[in-house]
């Protein structure tokens, strides 16, 4: 009875895991050669199947174990009522529960989608449903492998072939399993161990570059003119968070990154896809939820952690930051307000990754959500008089644009207690890069509007730009910089040759250009009716600025001399170096302009209750 017992665990198993195997390989394959609007590959397909084939095996598991044990509780109570053995048909229970949930699980999201185009919350998690048109030839595909796969997997196919047929998938599914899990454990083993130093990227979401200075942040001041190279001028290439990250990471202007929903095989690549390939271990743990979806900037990340994920979601975001069509999170902004505990964890999170035992250097980006909205800074860093206003916030009435200036601050003043605390967790300082930005700055109705991702300002286009390189003599500078140069210093750092075909330069150990470098800023990736004023892109060249409507290039823009007049307050007259500018412009959006006729929707990154409740959309 126990050997007969052991075969039947034994048969169930290998089951499981030939079926998990077959279903999350033949899945990443399937999303690498044909990827439907709103889906993502992954730019390991290996890795990618590994991941799914590990998630299907815990879904499918816990099934069949359900399945099995309801069926010997009902065999049980058959056998006591009627004396009869039933667990051949208990057996036939199983499998077909399985199969009943593969397909529940593909053609459910396409019926669901038909009634609900929205977000659908089950337990803790809630989950996003896009448009499901696009997908049905792709469900219906996995429907069909799914009840194919579970039916000769459990050789009750009729006829004696198909039953050896099962047998030897089941064979190949052990062993196709058996190789990804070694895969995944044994390729980045096998990686070249670099010579390169640490980098630790940090970003400070919405922190614009007046707000660096040593009466609000006195510690990172401190910290900077021990220990690093402050760029005094520098922008964005876009005023909201993910086209400015989209530069960052792939060291090219957001309209030519290829980045939306229908990506392509020549995708710009990242900078941790880079470092990773050359042996870097990669990580990230971020807190903008515009970033936690699954998106292709996040490429090349071993270890990726969103701040609000319960430990049972951490243990599952390798696939829930790898699922094609229907991104799994736990909880949305509209039911919940970023606030101080949101940084204490990310810097939580990232000591103990500071801590992790490794031989290799590594890549970690860290992302901050203060001073991001809602402005709610702790007790002690603000005045208690403007305490109503973070209990009502409504950040678009313009005459409290001051009180949420200051709460704004005190976020600041807070991040500045918080970050000795990630430098001193640093393992090797004398062998670590830190570099510490933001993604685009803030506005409170210095100009016609607030918050960010409506204008290019320099309110919400300059950032603050700390690069600290162990044995580099600390300074400030000058020179025109922008974020477009941050995966050339990467790569450089890590001794990897920067592609001749990036925009961007390292802003270590080349000759810099000197004033005459151009800045282009814009490319915000949308085309959204909600969006008061019209999308405007813009050009630097210090100290001139012109900005011009995105849609109208041939219309009146604005321009400004930025040394005379840096809060951009008086409008000048175009003159000869304007027209020159306006050409450099015009020339620049062609040369990015996305060969693909579709145009970028901001909603195909995130839903617009999203974006409305970041301040994208109002």
């Amino acid at each position: 009875m126990v050997i007969k017992t052991l075969k039947s665990v034994l048969a169930w198993a290998t089951f499981v895991v030939a079926l998990a195997f077959f279903w999350g390989a033949t899945e990443a394959v399937f999303n690498y050669f044909w990827h439907p609007a709103g889906t993502w590959w992954g730019d390991l397909v290996y890795e990618s199947a590994y991941r799914r084939a590990v998630f299907y095996f815990f879904v499918v598991g816990m099934l069949a174990a359900a399945a099995a044990v309801a069926a010997l509780i009902i065999s049980g109570v058959v056998k006591l009522l009627t004396g009869k053995r039933v667990l051949e048909t208990a057996r036939r229970w199983g499998t077909a529960a399985v199969t009943a949930a593969l397909v529940t699980s593909n053609v459910g999201w396409f019926v669901i989608g038909l009634f609900r185009k929205g977000k659908v919350k089950i337990g803790d998690l809630v989950v996003n449903l896009r448009e499901p048109a696009p997908f049905l030839e792709y469900w219906l595909a996995f429907v069909v492998l799914g009840v194919g796969l579970a039916v000769l997997l459990a050789r009750r196919a009729a006829g004696k072939r198909w039953r050896r047929a099962g047998k030897v998938l089941r064979v190949v599914g052990v062993a196709g399993f058996a190789l990804l899990v070694a895969a995944h454990f044994v390729v980045p083993a096998l990686r070249p161990v670099p010579r390169g130093p640490n980098i630790l990227f940090i970003v400070l979401d919405a922190w614009r570059a007046d707000c660096f200075r040593p009466d609000l942040m006195p510690k990172l001041s401190a910290y900077a003119e021990k220990n690093a190279v402050v760029y005094e001028r520098t922008w964005a290439c876009a005023p909201w968070t993910y086209p400015s990250m989209a530069a960052c990471f792939t060291g090219h202007y957001p309209d030519a990154t290829r980045l939306w929903p229908r990506p392509t095989h020549d995708l710009h690549r990242t900078a941790a896809a880079y470092l990773r390939d050359v042996g870097y271990d990669t990580g990230a743990v971020v807190g903008n939820t515009v970033l936690e979806h699954y998106t292709p900037i996040t490429t090349g990340f071993d270890y990726f952690i969103y701040w609000d994920w319960r430990p049972r979601l951490r243990a599952i975001h390798f696939y829930s930051t790898n699922w094609c069509c229907a991104p799994v999170r736990q909880k949305y902004l509209p039911r919940k307000r970023y606030r101080p505990e949101t940084s204490r964890t990310i810097t939580r999170l990232t000591r103990s990754y500071l801590a992790g035992p490794r031989r290799r250097p590594f890549f970690l980006w860290v992302h901050y959500m203060d001073p991001h909205a809602p402005y709610n800074p702790p007790p002690g860093y603000y005045d208690p008089a403007d305490e109503k206003f973070i209990k009502d916030h409504k950040p678009y009435l313009r005459e409290r644009g001051d009180a949420y200036h200051r709460l704004y601050e005190g976020e600041c003043a807070f991040l500045d207690d918080l970050l000795p605390r990630v430098f001193k967790a640093i393992p090797d300082p004398d062998n670590t890069v830190v570099i510490i930005t933001s993604d685009h700055g803030e506005e409170f109705w210095e100009h016609y509007t607030y918050g960010h991702g409506k204008s290019v300002y320099e309110t919400v286009t300059r950032v603050p730009l700390i690069v600290a390189v162990p044995g580099r003599e600390p300074a400030v500078s000058d020179v025109p910089t922008g974020l477009i140069d941050l995966t050339p210093t990467f790569l450089y750092l890590a001794g990897v040759d920067v592609p001749a075909d990036m925009p961007g330069r390292p802003l270590v150990g080349t000759p810099r250009e000197g004033q005459d470098k151009l800045i282009f800023i814009g490319s915000d990736y949308t085309d959204r009716k909600d969006y008061r004023p019209p999308r405007r892109d813009a050009v630097v060249l210090w100290p001139w600025k012109l900005s011009l409507e995105h849609w109208k290039m041939d219309a009146p823009g604005e321009y400004y001399n930025l040394e005379q007049d840096p809060g951009e307050r008086n409008r000048l007259p175009e003159d000869d170096a304007a027209r020159a500018l306006r050409a450099k412009l015009k020339k620049w959006k062609k040369a990015v302009k996305p060969k693909d006729s579709q145009p970028a929707r901001a909603a195909d990154f995130a839903d617009a209750a999203d974006l409305r409740a970041l301040g994208y959309v109002q």
